[in-house]
């Protein structure tokens, strides 16, 4: 009829030859013209060039010879004429009976075709009718995701787990040695926690010395600042606060900034007992490092003594990883979390007389635990004496929460600030005095690079203002009693930005206190500058920079609390003369230090606050407004020790009517997995479930409970937790590393399985801001250039880590800095890494958990040239940070329950990865957030079946087995999916072995309506289903490459791998037993030892052959990938270049280590880190 000819249709816009069939199954598409010349006509409106024939169902034609199709119907078909509706019999009808009619005519027809095959379809049970525009005739059906459901988590054919039978056995082999040398896994359940005591020394001093000897050595006080003493306002309640401390066993001090509190008491009480010559050994707790060590060495000044040292060393101070501390030492200030440490080894805090909390109105999640600690422990200890102090005036919450509990009034003692007058400015009287309309500027003159999207991972862009806050902002200002100017107004209302920081305002204020108050050599005029992070800290740096770079008239002095001891301490010092110091900190200099020649404060209004979303389970760290008791706070950083000035940069009306009083407790506010190991570790919880969750009750202000069981749930997932809430030996381990649980967990797992120095390197800069950046001039080439760095392989982790390498190894010859500016990398955040690297290979040592050479230990990285291993570890400390990859369409999304569809974020690699590109179902990621557009995945990686399996839920431990997968299970009732698949293998088969998607498509849609209901889209529901879906010319459909099996491995409920092999099933559940065993041994002899060498390199082995296993989606061929760990796209070539550049790596840091000279470093520059080490 029409061979010869070809037919453009609908919005298929592709050529093929039809058979009749075919063309009655297309009548009822978009046709449009025939024969010679033709171009499609894609809509209702009919085609174009020679001759256009009908739009839907037959139009008119136009010009040129138009055609009627309707000719060539099969007699009594429906048809359409224009706006009139004709049935197959030829009468008129309704819309409604004409595509009913037509709908059972091409039912007729398929039925027909399908009976030429041999195939009965069966009884269709009515259904929905099919007809217009139906998605699934387009070449790309398959790029929308296919629509999961929790109540449907079986109708996808799980991922295969399979391992080669000589892997297999050579794993059992390994596994049975192990099992000789350390007994049968028989029992595994129950296996016992063995909790490896600390060495007490590390927290505690010998209080052997008389106290006679100890004060016959005390020096005699400095006189000058014996005379300061004097002077304070603490001075004067001197009997007052001894009286109180004698005869209470709590006490509250709240007192003004400047009266003398942090420094004065804790000497108050330590004279006082040594007057009568009795025992007193004090512990003052500080939030932050620099306190502690800022304090200590004021107290240490003032007594006239050597700080921490002998023989006259009474005043010490102890930080995460330094300790100034003797025997001698009897009034020690450290951070809250050297407190917490200690009382896991000490747990009555023995020869401890008085513990001092400062700054406990800061609500910090430690403080608020160590406070529900302290108040069990007055219970079994009635002589300590604990001392709590605050600076604003919430002093009745905590004296209210020990007198429950104690049942006695809880005394509380004002001590009067001294501080010098501070007058209060806001934003507009800034811009009225400096003249400067201009909120923000580029520091980098238009060149400059920042992170994806302005923020990163934790960018966050506050809401700007809204009409009718503009409205009453503006009416605030006309009413005000000072004057200002209507462009001042007009650039308050129109120019301020909430979501961003006036740095233009902040230098134009600079330049003007320059100029109206002039440098004083002896007082020094300093200026402080509040900033909410480091990115903030450097961009307002680099803008002053070049500023100072004309005049020579500042110092500038960053502060954060991620930068070296030794630079935290330059805040401190005077400049040189002539010049004023400007120091840019974060709210860490926002109480407890004092830095003394500070007049003038300008601050931003904002601070860095996590957060966390309960119900997604999201953890983020935010800019966010301070509170007003902070902004006090920060105003009275410039009356310390003269009158002063401070510049709020917010508007005064938005101050007073949005900001709150005080900052939530941080303990209702983020997650509380780390706290919960903590309560454990202590054994501060009652045994078995819902232990913690009572302890937790107990504190001020409780959490919601959604939250603490998200955290129980989680560290039983990991494997923290046992099933009844118990610390497991994984659980000990993490317990003594002051990080997050999941990076610990990836660091103990890199110690295990030999793989420490590319772990160490992932997790520091996951743990911090992305060392990535990219232009919005110069996105495509920053894009580029990170892809680059992968490989060819699907994983941000894998780029993140070549370009660290590559970096290191430009930056030993002094050409770091060029190489990151070429290839769009934050040089200064590459060098925070190694710095976060070396932190975390200390805290290694520090627990036990390894020697101090780790990076440099070849045992301990004998496996880090194999990218599967390192990918196996990762998983390990992520989980359960992993999805299911739909691959169906085009570019691939992800599943998580939940949580739905997501996809990768648009800086990842894998953001414009194809279906064809991925060779795994499975896709780990670090961190998720929300945005209007959705929820994105960032810094994304494809994995392999095997490592989640290994070390995904702990609860799998002794009850691994496989389960019938119920999509075969003969017992279970066939449902209209089975049926569906079914049909469409049958016609397949019937085919020869492959069809058409369209075709397919058309014959199940029109024989089977109610079957196809079940299908939603047919491309997505057979690539779902692991048929074989390729293009040649046109999309073609072939049966599955193999068969899944009956049986199920079931990780969760939506994660789950089809495997038939028991054998396989049974080792894995040997290999995760021998890793709690290799567990327990660490926790009894602290340092993991080499017996388990050969049972290690075992599973590595396995780990590595299982991720060249390659699960095609969308591409012709699928089945093993050929050898070669870790090859994507580049094959072999590109893991010998991961190898080579991490053997160039390792040697130059062996080489670095033999010959002890000092690593690079630095401490400015970089964005804002996010890290998880725990500030000690």
């Amino acid at each position: 009829m029409i061979s010869g000819g070809r037919l453009v249709f609908g919005t298929l816009r592709r050529y093929e030859r039809l058979s009749p069939v075919q063309v009655v199954l297309l009548g009822t598409q978009q046709m449009s013209g025939y024969g010679g010349r033709r171009s499609h006509g894609g809509g209702r409106g009919g085609g174009r060039g020679g001759g256009r024939g009908g739009g839907r169902g037959g139009g008119r034609g136009r010009g040129g010879g138009g055609y009627d199709w309707r000719k060539h119907l099969p007699k009594g078909h429906a048809a359409r004429n224009g706006g009139v509706y004709v049935n197959s019999a030829g009468k008129e009808v309704s819309k409604e009976e004409y595509h009913r009619d037509r709908h059972e005519q091409n039912r007729i027809t398929a039925l027909e075709e399908l009976a030429q095959l041999g195939i009965n379809p069966g009884v269709p049970a009515g259904g929905k009718l099919y007809y217009g525009n139906n998605d699934d005739d387009d070449d790309d059906a398959a790029v929308e995701s296919i629509s999961f459901d929790d109540k449907h988590m079986y109708d996808r054919a799980p991922q295969t787990l399979e391992l080669q039978e000589r892997k297999i056995e050579h794993l059992e082999k390994a596994v049975d040695v192990f099992k000789r040398e350390w007994g049968s896994s028989s029992g595994q359940k129950g296996s016992k926690i063995v909790k490896r005591e600390e060495n007490p020394d590390r927290f505690r001093q010998s209080c052997t010395t008389p106290v006679e000897e100890i004060i016959a050595n005390v020096k005699t006080p400095n006189g000058d600042l014996q005379t300061f003493r004097n002077n304070l306002p603490a001075a004067s309640m001197k009997e007052q606060i001894l009286d109180a401390v004698n005869n209470n066993q709590v006490v509250v001090v709240s007192g003004e900034t400047g009266c003398g509190k942090t420094t004065q008491v804790p000497q108050f009480i330590l004279d006082d007992a040594w007057s009568r010559n009795e025992h007193c050994n004090i512990i003052c707790t500080q939030p932050r490092r620099i306190s502690a060590m800022g304090v200590a060495d004021r107290v240490a000044s003032e007594r006239g003594e050597n700080l921490g040292r002998q023989p006259n060393g009474v005043v010490g101070y102890q930080i995460r990883l330094e300790r100034r501390v003797t025997d001698l030492t009897r009034l020690m200030f450290c951070t809250t979390g050297v407190l917490l440490r200690r009382l896991q080894v000490d747990p009555d805090l023995e020869n401890v007389t008085h513990i001092v909390l400062d700054e406990v109105h800061e609500r910090s999640i430690d403080s608020d635990f160590l406070i529900v600690i302290l108040r069990d422990l007055l219970v079994r200890r009635k002589d300590l004496r604990i001392v709590m102090m605050s600076a604003t005036l919430n002093a009745e919450t905590f004296a209210s929460y020990f007198a429950k509990s104690l049942d006695v009034d809880i005394p509380i003692l004002n001590i009067p600030g001294r501080t010098f007058p501070v007058d209060a400015f806001y934003l507009e009287d800034a811009i009225e005095l400096t003249n400067c309309h201009s909120m923000t500027d580029d520091p980098m003159g238009g060149q400059k690079r920042s992170n994806y999207g302005g923020g990163g991972r934790n960018n966050s862009k506050q809401p700007t203002q809204s009409g009718e806050q503009k409205r009453e902002l503006e009416n605030s200002l006309m009413t005000s009693r000072k004057r200002y100017s209507a462009r001042t107004v007009a650039t308050v209302c129109d120019e301020f930005d909430p979501s961003k920081i006036p740095i233009e305002v902040i230098r134009a204020l600079i330049e003007t206190i320059d100029r109206d108050y002039p440098v004083d050599d002896k007082d020094g005029h300093a200026v402080l500058v509040f900033l909410p992070g480091w990115e903030d800290i450097r961009k307002t740096n680099e803008l002053l920079e070049e500023r100072n770079k004309q005049h020579k008239k500042w110092l500038l002095c960053p502060l954060h609390g991620m930068m070296g001891t030794a630079d935290q301490k330059k805040i401190f010092n005077r400049p040189p003369p002539g010049k004023r110091k400007v120091v840019l900190a974060t709210n860490i200099a926002e109480s407890s230090i004092t830095i003394d020649d500070v007049a003038f404060v300008i601050d931003s209004a904002k601070h860095k606050e996590k957060t966390y979303d309960e119900e997604l389970n999201i953890a983020c760290l935010l800019p966010t407004w301070v509170s007003k008791a902070s902004a006090s706070q920060r105003r009275g950083r410039a009356g310390r020790v003269r009158a002063g000035k401070a510049w709020h940069l917010v508007p005064k009306h938005m101050h007073d009517t949005e900001f709150d009083d005080y900052a939530l407790p941080e303990i209702v506010r983020t997650p509380l997995d780390q706290l919960c190991m903590q309560i454990r570790a202590l054994g501060l919880a009652k045994p078995g479930d819902g232990g913690v969750l009572e302890f937790l009750n107990k504190a001020i202000t409780p959490p919601s409970e959604k939250s603490s069981e998200n955290a129980v749930e989680l560290l039983k997932r990991i494997g923290a937790f046992d099933q009844s809430e118990g610390l497991t030996a994984m659980g000990s381990c993490l317990a003594t590393l002051p990080m997050g649980p999941q990076i610990g967990k990836s660091l103990i797992m890199a110690c295990i399985l030999g793989c420490l120095e590319p772990v160490v390197l992932l997790t520091s800069m996951l743990s911090q801001r992305t060392i990535f950046i990219s232009t919005l001039d110069k996105k495509e080439e920053a894009d580029a250039a990170k892809h680059t760095f992968t490989d060819g392989i699907r994983s941000d982790h894998r780029a993140m880590l070549n370009a660290y390498y590559q970096w290191d190894d430009e930056e030993r010859y002094r050409n770091g800095k060029q190489f990151a500016w070429e290839h769009f990398l934050n040089h200064n955040q590459l060098k925070m890494t190694r710095e976060v690297a070396d932190q975390y290979i200390t805290l290694l040592s520090d627990a036990g958990v390894i020697k101090k050479d780790g990076m440099t230990n070849k045992r301990l990285n004998r496996h880090s040239d194999n990218w599967a291993v390192v990918k196996a570890c990762m998983v390990a400390g992520l989980y359960p940070n992993v999805g299911r990859l739909d691959a169906s369409g085009r570019f691939p999304t992800v599943y998580i329950k939940g949580l739905g569809i997501v996809k990768p974020h648009p800086a990842s690699v894998n953001a414009k990865a194809e279906a064809g590109q991925w060779s795994k179902r499975w896709v780990m990621y670090h961190d998720k957030v929300r945005t209007q557009g959705g929820i994105y995945l960032f810094d994304t990686s494809e994995i392999s079946p095997l490592p989640l399996a290994l070390f995904a839920e702990s609860s799998l431990q002794g009850n691994l087995s496989l389960k019938k997968d119920p999509m075969k299970d003969p017992s279970k009732a066939r449902t209209a999916v089975d049926e569906v698949l079914d049909l469409i293998k049958e016609i397949i088969v019937a085919c020869g072995g492959t069809i058409t998607l369209r075709k397919l498509t058309l014959l199940v849609r029109s024989s089977r309506p109610d079957l196809y209901q079940e299908v939603d889209k047919m491309a997505k529901f057979l690539v779902s289903h692991d048929f074989h879906v390729y293009k040649e010319g046109s999309w073609c459909v072939a049966l599955p490459q193999r068969e899944t099996s009956e049986n199920v491995l079931t990780i969760q409920d939506w994660i789950y791998f089809s495997c038939d092999n028991h054998r396989l099933v049974d080792v894995i559940g040997d290999v995760r037993w021998g890793i709690d065993q290799i567990l327990q041994h660490r926790m009894e002899n602290s340092i993991i030892d080499t017996h388990h060498d050969d049972f290690v390199d075992a599973v590595n082995e396995a780990i590595d052959a299982n991720d060249e296993v390659h699960y095609s989606h969308a591409s012709k061929r699928g089945g093993r990938r050929g050898r070669g760990r870790g090859r994507g796209r580049g094959g072999r070539r590109n893991d010998e270049r991961y190898q080579q550049q991490h053997a160039t790596y390792h040697d130059a840091m062996s080489l670095e280590a033999k010959n002890k000279r000092p690593r690079g470093g630095g401490g400015g520059g970089g964005n804002m880190p996010r890290s998880d080490v725990k500030t000690a």
